[in-house]
């Protein structure tokens, strides 16, 4: 039987995988009209085992099949006392490394706003519209790289997050040829390229690529996805099994 997930374990998976998602709809029946919303913490993937797992640390949610066709499943916490008792206690305690944190921050506004007004109201459903505008996705390229350089350093990186944050984002790679190659790589969006160099100082292992400067400018012109690469056999013995021993992949 695998071990109960660590809190800041949790903080990088959520920190890889994770969607906070808010919506407000509005409704007319007979010229009634009603307001109603949707918030959900949303973790997708294919390992249900680790879904579990997430639900046994918070206490809450739900895992339900996501995709019928690749198998996938999600991890969901919807309701609103649920949301607000397990979910933003712990994440205002364990804050997250990466610009999710700004997605977390918007979920959260929607969240105590809802509170406070006991409900959705018209106002509320016009600020949440406006809060959906500057999340996830839709965020700015920027914004994102700005938080990343200046938050998501070095010295707040440990290996129960580091773990944590490879569960979703990393990947193993080994091949036998003429010789044996074995590495491991975390890929990012071109954004987020400073996280993979805080990931680098904090492991003094590995290399990001492509390799370029990485301000603003050169960051808009690359292509999509970076990746940090740890590869060689004594930097895989001595930087990454050892993360490993006490802390498991599901």
């Amino acid at each position: 039987m695998k071990k109960k997930l660590r809190p800041l374990q949790v903080v990088g998976i959520v920190d890889s995988e994770e969607m906070f998602f808010i919506a407000a709809y509005k409704r007319e029946d007979r010229r009634i009209i009603r307001y109603v919303y949707n918030l959900e913490f949303k973790e997708m993937y294919y390992s249900k085992e680790l879904l579990d797992k997430l639900q046994e640390f918070f206490g809450c949610g739900r895992v339900v099949l996501d995709n019928k066709l690749t198998g996938g499943y999600k991890f969901v916490i919807t309701d609103l006392k649920e949301v607000e008792e397990k979910i933003i206690p712990f994440f205002d305690k364990n804050n997250l490394l990466t610009s999710k944190n700004l997605d977390y921050e918007v979920f959260r506004e929607a969240v105590l706003m809802i509170k406070e007004k006991g409900g959705i109201t018209e106002q509320v459903y016009n600020d949440i519209k406006k809060l959906r505008e500057k999340c996830n996705k839709k965020r700015e390229k920027k914004e994102i790289f700005e938080f990343s350089r200046d938050y998501s350093t070095s010295d707040k990186i440990n290996e129960e997050w580091l773990v944590g944050f490879i569960e979703g984002d990393g990947s193993f790679q080994f091949s036998i040829g003429r010789s044996i190659y074995a590495s491991i790589e975390i890929a990012q969006s071109k954004a987020r390229r400073p996280l993979l160099e805080a990931i680098k100082g904090y492991l003094k292992a590995g290399a990001v690529k492509p390799k370029q400067g990485y301000g603003l400018k050169e960051l808009l012109s690359s292509r999509d996805t970076h990746r940090l690469v740890i590869s060689g056999r004594k930097m895989i013995e001595e930087k990454v099994i050892p993360m490993f021993e006490g802390l498991e992949l599901y």
